[in-house]
């Protein structure tokens, strides 16, 4: 079955783990034993001021509403559409320019496809996977440059699905808002929130309940280690199931189309990079030939 063959009558039809595997749920503990165009991305607020030096509530979700500009949600709720995992590595040192032509140092410099298991290799767009993270036998006796190489590529949870805020908080003095039904993108690296996404879905898989007709309630802690702190999402399962639509189903075609745009794009570009160094090995092999000549020393 492709991707965007699912009916509404499937939904309700065939067997739970044949549309899991199609929306991107799958059982990790037991297979182990991504601004993005179009979606708003959901992050995670963790200061107490904008870049502006406006109070904002802190412990609370950011993201841009077409309606509203931004909002800072702590009473927020997502039902997932579709779960995938991806690669991005980012040099401190590789530099850039912003729209006033100042050059810049920080930033991402590959990212891989969107795969559905935390363990498969992702195709990057440097030609590589998982942009060059690879797995760690014996930590104590790497190098110092390999560590920072190791640490420059992380891996994300990437969740798409729609939003439900309410009395999200938008500015002082205003009056707070209220929306549901916003389709939007959700990255996730830090560790905590991340393990806590992998643990909501094995409950979502273990009890056969669909992630796309529950909502998930996101609770903040907040955690701290020495002046550093930051806060953790754990997400709940909401008992009341919510009835799945035509028009969720169309949504949930666009997560698909932007996923498979996404991956076609890393496709053609890892393609182009290994084209690229095929093409210098050769020229190096050609350079390396040693021209001899017809004519014999007397």
């Amino acid at each position: 079955m492709t991707e965007n063959a699912l009916t509404i009558k499937d939904i309700d039809n065939l067997p739970y783990d044949q549309i899991a595997g199609e929306f991107g749920f799958v059982n990790e503990a037991e297979q182990s034993a991504a601004n993005a165009p179009g979606f708003p991305r959901v992050t995670v607020n963790n200061k107490a001021r904008d870049a502006e030096g406006n109070k904002i509530p802190d412990g609370t979700i950011k993201v841009y509403h077409p309606e509203h500009g931004v909002v800072y949600a702590e009473d927020a709720y997502i039902r997932i559409f579709q779960q995938r995992f991806f690669y991005q590595r980012y040099d401190e040192n590789a530099t850039w320019q912003d729209k006033d032509g100042n050059d810049l140092k920080g930033r991402y410099v590959n990212k891989s496809v969107f795969v559905k298991h935390p363990s498969e290799e992702a195709l990057d767009e440097e030609g590589g996977v998982n942009c060059g993270k690879f797995k760690v036998e014996d930590w104590d006796n790497l190098s110092e440059d390999r560590k920072n190489w190791w640490r420059g590529a992380k891996r994300y949870r990437v969740v798409f699905g729609l939003l439900r805020v309410e009395k999200g908080f938008v500015g002082e003095g205003k009056d707070p808002v209220s929306f549901d039904n916003l389709p939007i993108m959700f990255q996730i690296s830090n560790r905590g929130t991340y393990k806590n996404f992998g643990d909501v879905m094995s409950q979502f898989y273990k009890t056969k309940k669909m992630p796309f007709k529950h909502e998930v309630k996101l609770n903040f802690k907040l955690e701290q280690s020495g002046a550093i702190s930051w806060y953790v999402v754990t997400p709940t399962i909401t008992s009341e199931a919510v009835p799945f639509t035509d028009a969720d189903m169309e949504v949930n075609r666009a997560f698909l189309t932007y996923v498979t745009g996404h991956n076609d794009n890393i496709r053609a570009r890892s393609y182009e990079a290994k084209r690229y160094t095929s093409d210098i090995d050769a020229k190096v092999i050609d350079n390396d030939f040693i021209e001899v000549t017809d004519t014999l020393p007397e």
